[in-house]
């Protein structure tokens, strides 16, 4: 059966209206909750009691930020650890210069005076350079650095944690990057980084970031948020990878539960995708969601469980937009077209004009044979919506075969515009072009189209060898 002008929406990556928002991930109690992250707690009373008791200055900032954090206060806990960074930057400054390192010195020097540029924190306390040290000062100086590297990772990345906990998720995340400068091994640091990029929806460092949690030890919010970042960038096996260990429990979650299903979908795995779908679709579920359930189960090729699906949310609302489109949807794969039909035409009453239910009652009608109200339906579709690709198209062909030639081929070349990739719009517009005596413009619309043809067969055996 040709489905090439149709716009089959329940092929579509499916994604909930709210899935980027992270609402069931709870994320500001993933991000580390100053109150109550014991694991970090403890990384700051190690940081404490690693200080060289010398640095005075530096072992009470350190101190009054791991008070700050006990207190919850997100903005004490910003202030104090600007100030713990500020001090430790401005000793491994000291360091260097006393190393004879100046460059490094200069530059250490400058990134702590944008944190604190008070005379009085820093006055006396460069000490004068002595240039090589010795094998024992040596030692001790990388010792004193690997200390001060933990002191800013942890201040850093206490420091981004304020931050996305008052919504600054773009600048945390900045920050985040910052104290992976210093020591990317800090216990939480890769989920905290992973979690914010996701927040914010840059999905390649997410995938970065909790994927390197995730070898640092299994964490199912880290493992769902991680999943999730692959569905929301169509890597859907490495998705379904991912989503895998998380069982029951996972395919019931709000968001990680759909979106498992999808990617399973995706990659034609229809057995594990319906066991997924089925448990996801068992627990109670909005309107918009079962729409959503619906769409899934006709890309699975389940379309009875589709209708009774969108069924579902139609009777719970009959005013629901959509629930009569996607059965008439489903009932086109399934090739029942008075259904389809009956559909449409539903979702027409609730929905006057909608040019998705419009093009496709006129596609039901084609297949039936009715090719004056398809051709209505069509040109209705383009006369409001001349960029509504498949209508052109479909308007086209029925023209073409009613010889109709000049208005074909003006939808016929709309069509092609408008979906430069879509070989077999190509395909029909050199018929036309040919069936007029155009030989030229014929044989550039199969070059085209050969071409796209080309392409597709090297993509096919591009993604089989990168299966293999």
């Amino acid at each position: 059966m040709d489905f090439n002008g149709l716009q089959l929406a329940a092929r579509a990556t499916h994604r909930p209206k709210y899935f980027c928002g992270a609402a069931q991930f709870a994320l500001l109690a993933l991000l580390m909750p100053v109150a109550s992250n014991a694991q970090t707690g403890a990384e700051h009373k190690a940081v404490v009691q690693r200080l060289h008791p010398t640095s005075g200055q530096l072992d009470a900032r350190v101190k009054a930020a791991a008070a700050a954090r006990g207190a919850g206060n997100p903005a004490a806990v910003e202030s104090a650890n600007i100030r713990v960074i500020a001090a430790a930057l401005r000793e491994l400054a000291e360091m260097k210069r006393r190393e004879a390192e100046y460059p490094q010195a200069a530059e250490l020097y400058h990134r702590s005076l944008q944190y604190e540029n008070d005379p009085a924190a820093t006055a006396g306390n460069a000490p004068p350079a002595h240039g090589t040290l010795s094998a024992s000062q040596r030692v001790a100086t990388e010792a004193r650095e690997k200390t001060l590297h933990s002191v800013l990772a942890l201040a850093f990345n206490d420091l981004a944690t304020s931050q996305a906990i008052r919504g600054g998720f773009y600048l945390a995340l900045g920050t985040y990057r910052q104290a992976e400068e210093w020591d990317s091994t800090l216990p939480g640091l890769e989920k905290n980084l992973g979690q914010c990029a996701f927040r914010i929806k840059n999905y390649a460092e997410a995938i970065r970031g909790l994927s390197l949690a995730l070898q640092q030890g299994d964490d199912t919010a880290a493992r769902a948020m991680l999943g999730s970042a692959y569905f929301a960038t169509d890597q859907f096996a490495k998705a379904a990878r991912a989503f895998a260990p998380l069982g029951p429990k996972g395919m019931k979650d709000g968001e990680a539960g759909y979106a498992w299903a999808a990617s399973l979908a995706h990659i034609d795995d229809t057995k594990k995708a319906t066991e997924v779908l089925a448990v996801f679709e068992s627990e109670p579920r909005s309107n918009d969601t079962l729409l959503l359930i619906g769409r899934l189960w006709t890309e699975i090729g389940d379309y009875p469980r589709a209708i009774a699906t969108l069924q579902r949310a139609q009777a719970s609302d009959p005013s629901l937009l959509q629930a009569h489109f996607y059965q008439g949807l489903a009932y086109i794969h399934w090739e029942r077209w008075p259904e389809a039909a009956k559909e449409f035409q539903a979702e027409l009453r609730i929905a006057p004009g909608d040019p998705d239910a419009t093009y496709h009652l006129g596609f039901v009608c084609a297949r039936q044979l009715k090719f004056d109200d398809a051709l209505a339906l069509f040109l209705e579709v383009t006369a409001a919506h001349p960029d509504y690709a498949n209508a052109q198209y479909e308007a086209g062909k029925i023209l073409l075969d009613r010889g109709r030639m000049e208005e074909a081929i003006a939808h016929l070349e709309a069509a092609a515009r408008l979906r430069p990739q879509a070989d077999y719009m190509h395909y029909q517009l050199q018929s036309a072009y040919r069936k007029q005596g155009r030989n030229a413009d014929a044989d550039r619309e199969l070059a085209i189209y050969k071409g796209i043809k080309a392409q597709s067969r090297e993509r096919i055996v591009n993604d089989l060898k990168h299966h293999q």
